[in-house]
This record gives structure tokens, sequence and C-alpha cells, in this order.
């Protein structure tokens, strides 16, 4: 189905300012990797002309990569899931936030946020936003992905010089 889902991208890429590109990928119950699959269908969505890549399925945070100047999200962790607990579910996750200029998105972080045996996403506290910050940096090493904290967000600040294709 890639060439389904590239024709649609570039369809949707006339027609809007900005495309979001949502999967439900990857592998679940605690394998906690990118799989290649995952990098291939992001990558070719944005040479097809998506902006951002939106990641779900694997119930536990997984790294964020820039590639062509453009955030692929693998995973952005549980933030609903109807009260079904898993062992290998896990409680951190994220709000993801972007700003966009002329129509381009121009700052992109995330509030990190952990799921409360309620099921309410909450924002983390200080000093558990940096540890979060520190796991995404360590997730994201492959790929190069830089963070910094900005009061209670965590910025995507950019990708450490020299960093090849994972």
């Amino acid at each position: 189905e890639m060439q389904r889902m590239l024709e649609d991208v570039r369809l949707a890429k006339e027609q809007a300012d900005l495309v979001l590109v949502a999967f439900h990928w990857g592998v679940s119950f605690g394998y906690g990797r990118v799989v290649g699959y995952q990098k291939e269908l992001g990558r070719a969505a944005i040479d097809a002309g998506a902006d951002l890549i939106l990641g779900a399925h694997p119930h536990a945070l997984q790294g964020m990569e820039l590639y062509r100047n453009k955030l692929i999200c693998y995973c952005m962790g549980n933030f609903v899931m109807d009260h079904m607990k898993l062992p290998h579910f896990g409680s951190d996750t994220m709000i993801l936030k972007c700003v966009v200029r002329d129509k381009k998105i121009a700052r992109l972080s995330f509030i990190p946020a952990y799921i409360t045996e309620d099921w309410v996403p909450t924002p983390h506290a200080a000093a558990k936003a940096a540890e979060l910050m520190k796991s995404m940096e360590t997730m994201s090493a492959d790929f190069g992905t830089t963070f910094a904290m900005e009061g209670g967000e965590v910025v995507v600040t950019g990708q450490k010089p020299g960093t090849p294709l994972a």
C-alpha cells in the first residue's frame, strides 16, 4: 500500500498548507525499538510532502527523528486506552505542540506527561519532565535528534552535525 499512501500525501499537499500523517505502526508488547519499515514509511511520506509524522501503536514512547528538517515521532506513548492495562504499556506520554508561521511548522515541542491510574493525561513535574527529556534523547540518539528544556516543555532543537541516516 506504499504507493497509495504516497499518492494520498501528494494529493493532500496540493490542497493543504500542512500535511500531518498519523501511522499506526511498529511492534507492541515491550519490543521498545523503531523497526525498519517505520523509518521507510515515515521518510517516504516526508519525501512525498508530509510536514509531520505522528506514530502510535507500541504503547510506549519511541525516539524522534528529524528527516529533511521534518519531525517523525515514532511513538508518542499511550494517551487514551480506555482503561486497558498490560505490562508493556508505559505510563509516559507527551502532548506535542507545533507553532505554525507563514504556513510552515516553525517550532516543535512537547509537554512531558504521564497517564494516571485513572487514565488521565497529566503533565510531569519539572524534575520528571527533565528525566523524560533525557530518556527521549537516549531513544533518539541513533537519529541525532537534540532537545532542550524550556519551562515545562521539551523543544526539538535540531540534529547533531554529521548524523548519518539510521
